[in-house]
């Protein structure tokens, strides 16, 4: 899976980015649940790829509230569409463990200079 321009588009025209933005936190909880577990029960401790954070991460999203309402205010009830924001979510915060590491490894080394 992955998100092209036209899921973007279709998440933007549906308002997807605003619940996002609007409940950054929560989404952040779910996708940090869904990566340790995934990390866990399907990669065995290594660092698991986006799809297999995916795996865990839609089944947390179909119960949620927030979502469920805001895909039956804005039309927006297909799978396709909890899908995308389930990629939505897994990406923005894969690229902030990223940085995060990549920081945390820079820190390490500078330290670990004579």
């Amino acid at each position: 899976m992955s998100l092209t321009e036209s899921k973007l588009k279709d998440l933007h025209d549906k308002k997807f980015d605003k619940l996002f933005e609007k409940h950054e936190a929560e989404w952040k909880e779910i996708t940090t649940n869904a990566y340790h577990s995934a990390k866990e029960h399907i990669c065995g401790g290594n660092v698991p790829r986006q799809d297999d954070v995916l795996k865990m991460l839609l089944p947390m999203l179909e119960p949620n509230e927030n979502l469920r309402k805001h895909q039956e205010e804005n039309r927006a009830k297909f799978k396709h569409f909890r899908e995308a924001f389930g990629e939505l979510g897994e990406r923005r915060f894969q690229v902030s463990r990223e940085r995060r590491d990549a920081c945390a490894c820079g820190l390490f080394l500078q330290a670990c200079r004579p």
